[in-house]
């Protein structure tokens, strides 16, 4: 079987309906990102004072209710995930710019309750960072569930086997490599065939990948993007591309196809802002056809530098082809 047959010359099938956004009676603690686990062991040695206890913080906890809450789902959460998804740095919520972002947000959806946020000890912003985690793991379950769909789509996929060794070809393993010091270091492909919508091999010599961030998987992981937006306005942030929930939607593919490397479905053990006008219209239009399809050390690109080869994840960000 041709490792890049299943992907090529395909159309999904339009889907339904807009993601809901739920919330659960979850806990969040308001001091940072950080846990308190090791208070009690630095309150012990000498010299050090025990950092105080963060206050926890509960859905009731939240400014307005019962009436805020409707609105808190259905308006404010969404435009704060469009948003977030913009960011060049999606994995810390801490900065003030953020603050400033999320407080006008509130100022317009939640006019009705006015309230100021703050980055601690404080209920609003700190249930919306939990309601952003599970957002990002939202984006890793949808992955799991888009790779799952792309096996069941295709006839050559008739075994584990077959399975496995496709997984292994789009997300194939870093090289053991030694550098100038004589040191150990991992080197990544030089291609990530699941980064792009064909990778044609039929010449050896001459790997061809077109559709940077087009594969099926990928795209159908990122409607999960546009399903929990898909209330908001098109011309709120448009000036900004999704650059951060592009990122997510990779890595979490990435990753989900790494547990299918056996065969079967098994949990481990307990640059975007480059891409062109024309690149981002191709993977948002994508992207769409998924919406509402699962409803229920040095860096390794600086060691790639001293070895005179290039990551096969930079290179899908640096070529122009459709």
């Amino acid at each position: 079987m041709s490792h890049h047959g299943p992907t090529q010359g395909l159309h999904p099938a339009a889907a339904t309906d807009a993601a809901c956004q739920e919330g659960g009676n979850q806990e969040m603690q308001s001091g940072g990102d950080d846990d308190n686990s090791n208070d009690q062991q630095e309150g012990q040695q000498s010299g050090r004072h025990k950092r105080p206890k963060v206050q926890k913080f509960h859905n009731v906890d939240l400014p307005g209710l019962p009436g805020s809450m409707m609105k808190w789902h259905g308006e404010f959460l969404p435009c704060w995930f469009q948003y977030i998804a913009t960011v060049d740095n999606i994995w810390s919520l801490t900065y003030s710019e953020h603050l400033t972002t999320v407080q006008a947000i509130w100022n317009c959806k939640m006019s009705d309750v006015p309230h100021t946020l703050a980055l601690t000890d404080e209920p609003a912003f700190c249930l919306l960072k939990q309601r952003t985690y599970e957002w990002h793991s939202g984006m890793g379950d949808r992955a799991v569930k888009a790779i799952a769909a792309f096996f069941d789509q295709y006839k050559e996929f008739s075994s584990p086997e077959v399975c496995a060794g496709y997984a292994t070809w789009a997300v194939p393993e870093p090289e053991e490599r030694i550098n100038q010091h004589r040191w150990k270091i991992l080197v990544p492909p030089q291609l990530y065939p699941y980064m792009w919508r064909t990778v044609d091999e039929s010449n050896p010599e001459d790997t061809v990948a077109q559709g940077p961030f087009q594969h099926e998987c990928i795209l159908d992981t990122l409607a999960f993007f546009l399903e929990s937006t898909h209330y908001v306005p098109s011309n709120v942030h448009a000036h900004k591309n999704p650059q951060a929930a592009l990122a997510l939607a990779t890595v979490a593919v990435e990753r989900a196809f790494r547990y299918w490397a056996n065969g079967n479905f098994v949990l481990p053990e307990k640059k975007m802002d480059k891409l062109s006008e024309k690149k981002w219209k191709k993977i948002l239009e994508g992207a769409e056809g998924y919406v509402g399809a699962h409803r229920p050390v040095a860096s390794k690109d600086a060691a790639c530098a001293q070895l005179g080869l290039v990551s096969g994840r930079a290179t899908c960000y640096e070529v122009d082809t459709d």
